[in-house]
């Protein structure tokens, strides 16, 4: 991440699989997109005791972004509850 910060021209894409060596805090502009993101996740109520298939079908229908779809549904378990704490997120 440091090094797409110094040298953008020379960094297509990047993935971040940890949390970035930034304080949000003070740059709220980069949380409003996460924040709608936790927004329509959260949107899905509960799918605990659902079918796993008909809890994939319902992520897959009801939500738009891709990014979050995508995450949502690596992170299903097939209770149907969640490997991460969204509320926990939503919160905090």
């Amino acid at each position: 991440m440091a090094y797409a910060m110094k040298f953008p021209n020379l960094v297509d894409r990047l993935v971040s699989l940890d949390a970035s060596p930034i304080d949000r805090n003070r740059l709220p502009h980069l949380n409003a997109s996460s924040e709608r993101m936790i927004e329509e996740a959260m949107k899905l109520g509960s799918l605990q005791g659902m079918p796993l298939k008909e809890a994939i079908k319902k992520i897959k229908h009801e939500v738009k972004d891709k990014v979050l779809q995508t995450a949502l549904l690596f992170n299903l378990n097939a209770d149907g509850t969640f490997q991460v704490n969204l509320e926990a997120i939503a919160e905090n």
